[in-house]
């Protein structure tokens, strides 16, 4: 084979993950040590950071949605008209067509 390959050892792995874990260490520290204003700033700077990048070319650029406006005719077609239907239901009680007896 003309590829290299790339031999992961056993000892070449138990050193990534010593230096993950050191770096995971490193960021609790960090994370412990800063103020809640600090909190809150940074938390500020990522939400508007965000913001930014959902803005970005969506707002800004209208000019291929022309389409999507386009005036469309549409034709309805006419509705048959249905008779009206008689029920088969024999009215003992009460019948709305009938007039009140009193």
């Amino acid at each position: 084979d003309g590829e290299a390959r790339q031999v992961v050892s056993e000892k070449s792995i138990k050193m990534m993950v010593r230096a993950h874990k050191k770096k995971e260490t490193l960021k609790e520290k960090e994370r412990d040590r800063m103020s809640v204003y600090d909190e809150d700033m940074q938390r500020e700077r990522r939400k508007k950071a965000r913001e930014k990048k959902q803005k970005g070319p969506v707002a800004s650029d209208t000019l291929g949605d022309d389409s999507l406006f386009e005036n469309e005719k549409v034709v309805f077609s006419k509705q048959k008209q249905e008779s009206e239907s008689t029920s088969r239901y024999n009215f003992t009680e009460f019948d709305p067509n009938m007039k009140k007896r009193k």
